[in-house]
């Protein structure tokens, strides 16, 4: 009986080391994500400038937490949706927008 308490314990123990990193992995693999998806947009939006030959923004809608949109002409080439609950306390930029131009520049 004294073993069983004793492995409980120590389970209980290792648990509580765990919990706060596979937290904080959590955020981060969060995070990691949202920058990759919005590298993928302002790619896509250069490639888009180029093959069109005009230009493409990336603006967010509203504010970045609620997500951005890539489009030219009125035309919505890609929507990404909100973000959810923003944790920690980093900033989010004020620039509106981000344009491609023809001559692959943003």
């Amino acid at each position: 009986m004294i073993e069983l308490l004793i492995t409980i314990a120590v389970v209980a123990i290792a648990a509580a080391i765990a919990l706060p990193s596979f937290r904080e992995f959590n955020i981060r693999m969060a995070v990691t994500s949202t920058t990759n998806d919005l590298v993928h947009a302002v790619t896509l939006a250069r490639a888009e400038a180029a093959k069109r030959g005009t230009n493409v923004t990336v603006s967010a809608t509203g504010s970045w937490t609620n997500g951005w949109t890539v489009e030219t002409g009125g035309e919505i080439i890609l929507q990404h949706a909100a973000l959810g609950p923003v944790q920690g306390s980093g900033t989010v930029s004020s620039r509106r927008s981000v344009v491609g131009s023809p001559a692959g520049s943003c």
